[in-house]
């Protein structure tokens, strides 16, 4: 049996024998359910018989999983702040950096993982005239998103200690011609409102350059690499006024961790960290059909902190996904 995941150092040698019965393993994503209870972005091996071509394309992408999901992911659920307080300070010359500037939160431990969703949550937001402020997300990967600017009001409507959660499934944006209140908000770009196409200035540097681009999403994130620093920036853009975020910020995550694949003959054995205990192996002969899927139906054997099945290749194609739970 030839497992995908060898010694990093092992992928480049790794050969499947002779064509047979062996079976090549295709890499494929699986995009978001909504629901109570739903799947998230998962990896989905894909196994099915044919030419030695096809066999060998599915080396190649057996090579290619070794790198992306040999590491330290355990899927869940995880919450990291940085609770220290960011000062939204005011200058003659903005936009004005805050301080400090960018408040950062390091993920570690994650290695291999996936974003399913995110949200942030900032704490204690204080200012005197909220529109002024502009807040960007940028992830370890260099994606990057708006998360509030120009909202809050076009008048001085001053709000104290709100705590605002941005969420791309939320019901609404940030209120751009009123004042704000405490929630959870879509991110929201309010110069859209009035006609830009952007911000009209690049957040200053060490934000990256075209920043002004960015979009007011989170979904930016989904299938990336959580691992790293998570910068955010936050700046004035005018003048008179100033403000805090008090109480910090909270990056919520859902990833999914990687199913590790072995082949040999007509067998496939499908693996996943013993930690992932709020999820389901489902298997499906295709996914043309979201009711297609169907859960394993017997108990995963565990072995040195792994779950294992076994199951026999007795379809053209068959996909593994896992199906994570959450309430």
């Amino acid at each position: 049996m030839q497992s995908c995941c060898p010694p990093r150092s092992a992928c480049k040698s790794a050969q499947l024998k002779a064509c047979g019965e062996s079976v090549g393993v295709f890499y494929y994503r699986v995009a978001n359910v909504g629901g109570r209870t739903w799947t998230g972005r998962v990896n989905t091996a894909q196994l099915m018989r044919g030419s030695c071509v096809a066999r060998l394309i599915g080396l190649f992408l057996i090579v290619w999983m070794c790198v992306l999901v040999c590491g330290d992911c355990t899927a869940g659920f995880y919450t990291l702040s940085n609770t220290g307080t960011i000062e939204i300070l005011d200058s003659p010359n903005p936009p004005t950096r805050s301080k400090p500037y960018p408040s950062i939160i390091t993920v570690s431990n994650l290695l291999g993982c996936t974003i399913d969703k995110l949200t942030i949550t900032i704490h204690g937001f204080s200012h005197a005239f909220p529109s002024d402020v502009t807040v960007l997300l940028v992830g370890p990967q260099g994606q990057r998103a708006i998360l509030m600017a120009q909202v809050g009001g076009q008048t001085r409507l001053s709000v104290t200690n709100l705590t605002l959660t941005f969420d791309d499934d939320a019901a609404d944006p940030l209120p751009v011609h009123t004042n704000l209140q405490s929630g959870v908000f879509k991110p929201t770009n309010g110069y859209l409102a009035f006609g830009r196409t952007g911000l009209p200035y690049d957040l200053p540097a060490p934000a990256p350059a075209a920043s002004s681009n960015a979009p007011a999403t989170l979904g930016v994130f989904n299938g990336t690499d959580p691992s790293g620093p998570w910068s955010l920036f936050v700046v004035d853009d005018s003048g008179s006024d100033f403000g805090e975020i008090k109480g910090g910020w909270t990056l919520n995550m859902v990833v999914s961790g990687p199913l590790r694949i072995g082949i040999g003959n007509a067998q496939v054995v499908i693996s996943w960290p013993v930690q992932v205990r709020d999820c389901v192996l489902q298997l499906s002969p295709d996914l043309a059909s979201p009711n297609s899927w169907t859960d394993w139906p017997a108990v995963p054997f565990e072995s040195a902190g792994w779950l294992y099945v076994t199951n026999s290749v007795t379809a053209d194609m068959l996909f593994y996904r896992l199906k994570y739970l959450t309430h």
